[in-house]
């Protein structure tokens, strides 16, 4: 067999349309941990050779894994002849076929849980057929960072004579159980902002080698939407703040998530809620919300206006009750039109829903957006007409290369607004969408952007895309925060600056990052915070710097000059784990790599011309819709959906 890995640099892809099971072709990203085992996928099927199923393992390929020292990555065909791929370490006796065979060996077992004295309580059989388990823990969080002994009630020499029995009585002598303490799962979630902790079994051999092994309450339990609908009760950790409970993925494997407080009377609501669903006669709307149910101004709210235009009874519109405008809205579209997010009504509106129609994934319709309500996570799952509208143009980083849209996934949506041929290609390689679940007549928002093309443009916005990977309790030198620093450094420096307006737009996490564990930092900057629509500051700005964020797009579709701050390109790409899609070759902007020097240049240059003929060239062939009737005609494609 040739070989089916391309390398680049440090990343390793497989190539010939070969991927894993989220449609990606990155065999080493971040979150690749040693020792899990991964299929290798074509057209949506696990590659078996049917001629090689003898019962061994077969190496087809090793090759140097640069990202984690010492480590290689491995290509083979596993006992079935399943074409798979791991990360290992070599070992100073074992041959890497024993080492494969170690890691392929995932124990039986059966669990149940239950929660006592703010701790979470793992019991039940655990049962490895091999004997050089020197000892079992429970290890959460994808860097499996939290370890928690997983104490067998029968000594080691009973449990290896009743290893290989699998009669009833013989499992029992592999009962356990583990404590896992619930204040550790808040301290790491401080740490590391981390929501979703998978649950592995980690077995440490005599040869001082970990395996890992996903937890789940069926060792036995495969790849089923319906694991999607379990999750576990809330249990708090932070009084009033912040609560945690068990989910599945859709292998079965238990997760642990952290969420937002949420308050009783919601759960009542929507108790109620579905009472009330169950003994009135049924009827059906279509959902419209946006990201957190909190907003009404991008393409979910453009679409329901336009809807309530022609007067259609069956459109909905989610708001929180705290939003400014929430009553205006009320008394303009009416009390049964806008409803408000966690209400009796908006959960009896759900429950009646033909439709999800979003600016964001379905889950934004949730009671809190990491949320455990089995009611409405059937109705996510049971809706097969989950509309979704965009929030940006996907065609900025390779959300695409990490899993981005898996069709195999509950929330992925059933259509998608795009943009262009371009986009829809993406769609339809990765996350293989057929044309006819395409809505190709461009994302309604930017026919706000469009129409306002002529509006009078004399501000300076600066915006980066959020980067997880900068939080480390501080803020080091040229991370998300220090970047931004940098650039007021350099406004206060130039003279250019002080007679414009500077707005600097900073991701919601940063900001409150900032006001709580940096307050003074926080307090210097205020005054050139902005605070109000980023849609309004974009329209106002004849230059907008940005690095990767899909917000470019808008920018320029609503006339102003993009400036692209390129400073951290390698590193953020190899943090995603693929290139970028924009790249200089069809970026519609000048690039600076610097912010002291460059970036000063190219904005006083951008800040005095027109856009660029080349740019708009480069433009339109990403975003092909721009005649300001992109509301219209994705509305007329909804209403076609039956």
């Amino acid at each position: 067999m040739e070989s089916i890995v391309k390398v680049k640099d440090n990343d390793l892809f497989l190539k010939d349309d070969y991927e894993d099971y989220n449609n990606r072709s990155l065999l080493n990203g971040k979150r690749r941990m040693p020792f899990k085992k991964f299929y290798i996928y074509k057209n949506n099927e696990i590659v078996i050779e049917n001629n090689k199923q003898t019962g061994e393992i077969e190496i087809l390929e090793k090759l140097p894994n640069k990202k984690i020292p010492n480590t290689y990555m491995i290509i083979y065909l596993d006992p079935v002849g399943r074409l798979s791929f791991m990360i290992m370490r070599e070992h100073k006796i074992l041959p890497d076929v024993k080492v494969l065979e170690k890691a392929e060996s995932s124990p039986p077992h059966k669990i149940l849980k239950f929660s006592f004295f703010r701790s979470l309580f793992i019991f039940g059989i655990i049962r490895f057929r091999y004997s050089n388990m020197l000892d079992v823990k429970i290890a959460i969080g994808y860097d499996k960072s939290l370890n928690y002994d997983f104490k067998y009630i029968l000594p080691r020499f009973l449990r290896k004579i009743f290893s290989e029995n699998t009669n009833k009585f013989s499992l029992l002598t592999q009962l356990g159980f583990c404590r896992v303490k619930l204040k550790d799962v808040l301290h790491k979630y401080e740490q590391s902002s981390e929501i979703n902790n998978p649950i592995y079994i980690k077995s440490h051999t005599f040869d001082d080698l970990n395996y890992y092994y996903p937890l789940k309450f069926n060792g036995y339990d495969s790849y089923d939407k319906k694991h999607y609908i379990y999750s576990s009760r809330r249990y708090t950790i932070k009084k009033n703040r912040i609560q945690t409970f068990l989910r599945k993925s859709i292998t079965g494997q238990l997760v642990l998530v952290v969420s937002d407080y949420l308050n009783k009377t919601v759960e009542i609501k929507e108790i109620l809620a579905k009472l009330f669903t169950l003994i009135t006669p049924k009827k059906s709307y279509d959902i419209y919300f946006e990201k957190f149910s909190s907003g009404a101004s991008e393409s979910a709210f453009e679409v329901f206006k336009y809807a309530k235009s022609q007067n259609d009874k069956k459109a909905v519109y989610i708001l929180n009750k705290k939003h400014e405008k929430f009553k205006e809205l009320q008394n303009h579209f009416g009390q049964d039109s806008i409803v408000a997010h966690n209400s009796i009504k908006s959960f009896y509106s759900i429950f009646n829903a033909d439709k999800l129609i979003s600016s964001d994934l379905s889950t934004h319709i949730l009671r809190n957006l990491y949320d455990n309500s089995k009611n409405l996570k059937k109705v996510i799952l049971n809706t097969n007409k989950k509309i979704f509208l965009q929030h940006g143009i996907s065609l900025a980083t390779n959300v695409f290369e990490r899993g981005y849209y898996n069709k195999k996934v509950p929330i992925a949506p059933d259509y998608v607004v795009t943009n262009s041929k371009v986009e829809s290609s993406y769609f339809m390689k990765y996350p293989k969408y057929k044309s006819d679940q395409l809505i190709q007549a461009g994302t309604p928002n930017l026919d706000l952007y469009v129409k306002e093309k002529e509006h009078s443009k004399n501000e300076i916005s600066f915006l980066l895309t959020w980067r997880p990977w900068d939080l480390t309790g501080r803020i080091e030198s040229n991370s998300y925060i220090d970047r931004y620093l940098q650039f007021l450094k350099l406004v206060k420096k130039e003279k250019f600056y002080d007679s414009k307006k500077i707005n600097l737009i900073l991701h919601p996490k940063a900001k409150l990052l900032l006001e709580n564990q940096f307050n003074d930092i926080y307090e210097s900057i205020q005054q050139f915070l902005y605070d109000g629509d980023i849609k309004d500051a974009l329209l106002s700005s004849k230059v907008v710097i940005t690095d990767y964020s899909s917000i470019c797009f808008y920018a320029f579709a609503g006339g102003s000059n993009v400036v692209y701050f390129w400073g951290d390109k390698e590193l953020a790409e190899s943090e995603y784990g693929a290139p970028n899609i924009l790249q200089k070759n069809n970026c519609f902007g000048d690039i600076a790599y610097d912010l002291e020097e460059s970036l000063h240049e190219k904005i006083v240059k951008n800040y005095s011309i027109e856009q660029q003929e080349k740019y708009i060239e480069k433009f339109n062939e990403l975003v092909e819709y721009t005649s300001g009737k992109n509301t219209q005609n994705v509305y007329r494609f909804i209403k076609s959906i039956i």
